[in-house]
């Protein structure tokens, strides 16, 4: 017993040895100031795959417990997906005490055919704390919103707002739960639905919100509810629209006078409206385009073109030059579309085709010897004149390698970038989408036009290899 009570003892020095010196290490004496602020960048928008709460940081040590307790804006942001097994009433009700009297910010994703008497539970007790929703990101079945429907009173603090509504209905649901939002001004719309009405029936969700007071607004919706909204929305300073059918122009065009952004999956909309303060523009190249913007009076600075989805053929030379004739302050233009030989040469012949270039974003793709030679020549030629004469500063490429190597292109281009042109190449027309048009400003169907040019570019390889 001695022995065991003497080994014992010196266990127990080595362990008291141990604790002095956790004591006076220096991460024990941090101010709680520096200490919450290094909590705060393992949670959004800092850490790539966080957790919406410091749930794991809480279970550390009882000194990281009490920190992160103490301060309610650790708790206020919340990701719910059902089905999910961690979330739980319990769960939720000791978040959203510890969160305090903070603004909440939550996302909410219920499968279509999930929706039980386990998340209306959930969806009550959120529904309690209605009146400290900060921003709001909604994607489930209409049995969800009609759970809100008879719920929700007052969204006094409600800033942001996102809504997807699943349904199979040929009825359009109306959605009237977020109109008495005093402070809302960004809301993102079925964004998802772009499956109405041209693939089986499915009608769109009609939302009553208070447009005068938005200023970011993206959505899909029908021509005419489109039209609808935006009379009423005077205030939008950004604005992306799916639209998912077409209709007859209204003779009086609806007046914008704040808009300056603004994307479109239908060229031809554009001619609905007036937006004399537009200062960036996305849409498809047609011919409409081309009559919306003379009749404008903006000074546009960046134009992003696309191509219409599922179209393998060169935009006509004569649409993308009186495009371009008709924007002569754009500075940053982006073409994700097949561009043409003939529109190339254009392009190099006529410098007051967009005179104000400063930068250009394009694809270019190979194609069989004799017309790549013409498009690859008249190409650095209209960018050696703008950057000789012009403004042009910067080229950003995507497809395949441009100019290839050993060729004529290829000692033009060093002497480019010797003489101080900037140039990136992508390795992708999606990277250089993304690089081109802001993520609140993107359509589904330009993913769709990205994704087209993809595999045309992927065959165009393909029968390339077939020629050597």
């Amino acid at each position: 017993m001695a022995s065991l009570e003497a080994a014992l003892d010196k266990l127990r020095e080595e362990r008291n040895a141990l604790n002095i010196e956790i004591r006076r290490h220096q991460l024990r004496n941090m101010p709680l100031e520096v200490l919450s602020l290094i909590f705060t960048f393992t949670l959004r928008p800092y850490h790539a795959v966080p957790e919406p709460a410091p749930w794991s940081i809480s279970a550390v040590c009882t000194r990281w417990r009490n920190t992160v307790i103490s301060q309610p804006c650790f708790w206020t942001s919340f990701d719910i997906q059902f089905p999910h097994k961690g979330i739980t009433t319990f769960r939720l009700e000791t978040q959203l005490a510890r969160s305090g009297t903070q603004p909440l910010k939550i996302q909410l994703l219920c499968e279509d055919n999930k929706y039980s008497a386990r998340e209306r539970s959930i969806i009550k007790i959120l529904a309690q704390y209605s009146f400290r929703w900060k921003t709001m990101s909604l994607s489930g079945p209409a049995a969800l919103y009609s759970d809100l429907q008879g719920r929700l009173r007052h969204l006094p603090l409600l800033r942001k707002l996102g809504v997807e509504m699943v349904h199979e209905s040929t009825e359009a649901p109306t959605l009237a739960i977020f109109y008495n939002a005093p402070l809302l001004q960004q809301v993102s719309a079925t964004r998802s639905q772009l499956r109405y009405p041209f693939w089986g029936g499915i009608s769109p969700l009609s939302m009553v919100l208070p447009w005068s007071q938005l200023l970011r607004y993206r959505g899909s919706n029908t021509w005419a509810r489109h039209l609808y909204s935006l009379s009423n929305a005077a205030n939008l300073v950004d604005c992306s629209l799916e639209v998912a059918d077409t209709s007859a122009i209204p003779q009086t065009p609806i007046f914008l006078p704040r808009i300056r952004r603004l994307s479109v999956s239908n060229s031809r909309f554009l001619m609905s409206l007036e937006v004399p303060a537009l200062l960036e523009l996305y849409c498809n190249a047609t011919p409409a385009l081309t009559s919306f913007l003379r009749r404008q009076q903006c000074q546009l600075k960046i134009l992003v073109l696309w191509q219409a989805p599922f179209s393998s053929t060169p935009i006509e030379t004569t649409v993308l030059s009186s495009i371009l004739d008709a924007v002569p302050t754009v500075k940053k233009l982006g073409l994700l579309l097949r561009i043409s030989a003939d529109f190339a040469r254009d392009f190099s012949s006529r410098l007051n085709m967009a005179p104000a270039l400063e930068h250009l974003s394009a694809v270019f793709e190979e194609v069989r010897m004799g017309e790549a030679n013409d498009l690859s020549n008249y190409f650095m030629q209209a960018i050696e004149s703008r950057r000789k004469v012009g403004r042009l500063s910067s080229l950003n490429l995507a497809g395949h390698d441009f100019p290839p190597s050993k060729s004529e292109s290829e000692e033009r281009m060093k002497t480019l970038l010797v003489h101080g042109l900037e140039f990136e190449h992508f390795s992708s027309v999606e990277t250089l989408s993304r690089a081109l048009i802001p993520s609140e400003l993107r359509l589904l169907s330009t993913s769709m036009v990205v994704n087209y040019l993809e595999n045309i570019f992927l065959l165009s390889v393909g029968a390339l290899g077939s020629n050597f």
